[in-house]
């Protein structure tokens, strides 16, 4: 072995043991980051053979969020004799920014992976299901990977987003403030620690956060945007705009731009400006809840009930307890002459007990073009009496001995203790449905939804000073209006 092929090779193992000690979303500013790629990139014109320039090149385009450039500079340490033994995670990498999950995970099967780099792969395979949404597979990539990489700030940032994406507020909150007490200078930690207060203690409360986040990089586009969302729901629109117009100079084509001008123009009126802006997403966001809400709120507003319609039709069948798109779709139907389907489409809500007035004006002028008048009276005066029901907190639909079979042999999971609980509560049984809410309770003690089922639980078996702590519970974790009204 020659000398300079030792020393490479030494060069290369401390780039890669450097590099996963930092990956993901780096601290590093932005800036910084552009100029040491482009002196990277004269090194390498300079001598194609260089091996450990090559890689950090990757890693450097893998922080400013280029995954097409780190691919490209991996297979071109690889070409120059790297060892795929050592590359093959930062090409994983590489392929996961680029929505390539299944080949990423390909890859990292595909060959063996040197102990230093184990740590890194299974950060990687953490991410990959963590966006495929398998919470499982990625709790345990992500135990492994924080074994051999402990004190990665980067590393920890993405336990943050896999405990909230788990609705661990608590574990997700206690991951970040470890990330930026390992790098206080982690912009990604401190902009994910921004989000977290802003729902769990308000949006004024977020906005120090951003600015912490900016002032370690000026130029995080994700903190830019998620800033900009913010003042926007606090009616601060110029410097919304402001947040927007900076983050579109390092990030010109993401889709959340174009939507958060959207919501913008709509709140202003502009539907036609929304419409247009909206369709620039290239349907890129199709699939997120609030995109499919304000499209049709927009097609309602310029006349297209249609299409308004579809795009209900489609958040209610990813949300099918979403009232607001519920009246929409209700709403489109009717405006477009199908007074029968508007009513379909209200059901779920008129049924209700305490269904409230518009829903209950739609329907009654629903049933008279239909020509049922008795039902069109009733709709009319339930919606004039002004004195709504009850609510029913919980709905059971099935056997209620299945119900608690299902419960009793897993009495952690929420989709067998949740039914299980209403059912309890159906027939009376107050007391099994509070400690079945318990449980789950205890086992979750950082999720507000569990704080938040055993406050209902409670309230409806008259158990109201319990109520009242889940609640409080719930809002220390928490600070949105779900929580807040109930208190």
């Amino acid at each position: 072995m020659s000398f300079r092929r030792f020393w490479t090779g030494a060069l290369l193992l401390a780039v890669l043991s450097l590099g996963a000690c930092g990956d993901g979303s780096s601290g590093a500013p932005r800036k910084a980051l552009q100029e040491r790629r482009a002196a990277l990139q004269d090194a390498i014109a300079s001598d194609p053979e260089v091996i450990a320039e090559r890689v950090e090149l990757a890693r450097v385009a893998i922080r400013l969020g280029d995954g097409v450039g780190a691919e490209a500079a991996v297979k071109g340490a690889l070409g120059a004799g790297a060892k795929e033994a050592a590359l093959r995670p930062l090409l994983a990498r590489a392929y996961a920014m680029q929505d390539e999950g299944s080949r990423a995970l390909q890859t990292l099967d595909e060959g063996p992976i040197i102990p230093e780099m184990i740590g890194e792969a299974a950060w990687v395979a953490g991410d990959v299901h963590l966006a495929g949404g398998d919470l499982g597979a990625a709790r345990e990539a992500y135990d492994r990977a924080v074994h051999e990489l402990p004190r990665s700030s980067a590393l920890w940032v993405d336990v943050a987003r896999f405990r909230d994406a788990s609705a661990d507020t608590l574990g997700a909150r206690d991951a970040v403030d470890y990330a930026i007490e390992l790098d206080k200078a982690n912009s990604a930690a401190l902009a994910f620690k921004a989000n977290l207060v802003r729902t769990e203690d308000g949006l004024t409360a977020s906005l120090a956060w951003y600015d912490e986040a900016l002032a370690a990089d000026p130029d995080n586009a994700d903190a830019l945007i998620e800033q900009a969302a913010t003042l926007g729901d606090l009616g601060r629109y110029r410097d919304m705009l402001t947040a927007l117009r900076h983050a579109a100079t390092i990030v010109p084509r993401d889709p959340r731009l174009f939507y958060l001008q959207a919501v913008l123009a709509a709140r202003a009126g502009n539907y036609r400006l929304a419409r247009s802006l909206l369709q620039r997403t290239r349907g890129e966001l199709d699939e997120q809840p609030s995109f499919m809400l304000l499209s049709a709120i927009v097609e309602l507003e310029l006349g297209g009930e249609a299409v308004a319609a579809t795009w209900a039709d489609r958040l209610l069948a990813a949300q099918p307890e979403n009232f607001t798109a519920r009246r929409i779709l209700a709403a489109a139907e009717w405006a477009d002459g199908d007074a029968d389907a508007a009513i379909e489409a209200l059901l779920p809500l008129i049924q209700r007990p305490d269904a409230d007035s518009w829903s209950l004006l739609l329907a009654s002028r629903s049933a008279a073009e239909l020509g049922r008048r008795i039902e069109s009276a009733d709709y009319l005066g339930r919606a004039a009496a002004l004195a709504p029901g009850e609510a029913v907190p919980f709905a059971a639909e099935n056997d209620y001995g299945l119900l608690t079979m299902a419960a009793d042999a897993e009495p952690l999971n929420p989709s067998d203790a949740i039914p299980a609980i209403s059912a309890d509560l159906s027939s009376g049984n107050s007391a099994r449905a509070i400690a079945r809410a318990t449980r789950l309770r205890d086992a979750n003690r950082g999720v507000a939804d569990a704080h938040i089922l055993l406050g209902d639980a409670a309230l409806a078996g008259g158990r109201t000073d319990l109520a009242v702590q889940a609640y409080r519970a719930a809002r220390g974790l928490d600070a949105g209006e779900r929580t807040t009204l109930r208190l």
